[in-house]
């Protein structure tokens, strides 16, 4: 989130304001008990055409794709996502780590819309 000593503004809203904005949509206007059981599996498509474009990009590519905090050390957008920092160990690791972290957060998002969908469903 910083670079050079200052806040990188950007970054902030990409990784706080976002995801804390699509979740105040979420719980004000999406009507509950709608979602379906796939839904947190499908929700992963995104993130994995992300690290698909990062990993050939930055890979096999050599594209630069390290802009914003990681300019001048790795050609990633995320240090731990370079095997050649992290090693292929860690970014594996790392990338089962945030599958599982996903899954386990949209499911539990799942569960809280059935729960809310069936509270709206009493009144």
């Amino acid at each position: 989130m910083f670079k050079d000593g200052q806040l990188v503004w950007h970054l902030v809203a990409l990784h706080y304001v976002v995801p804390i904005m699509a979740l105040l949509d979420w719980l004000l206007f999406d009507e509950k008990g709608k979602m379906v059981a796939w839904g947190p599996i499908a929700w992963l498509s995104l993130a994995a055409a992300y690290l698909v474009v990062v990993m050939i990009g930055a890979g096999p590519l050599g594209l630069d794709l390290g802009g914003g905090t990681t300019a001048g050390i790795t050609r990633y957008p995320y240090t731990f996502l370079d095997p050649a920092i992290s090693g292929v160990g860690g970014v594996a690791l790392f990338i089962a780590a945030m599958i599982v972290a996903f899954v386990v957060l949209g499911y539990l998002i799942f569960a809280i819309d059935k729960i809310l969908g069936r509270v709206a469903n009493r009144k």
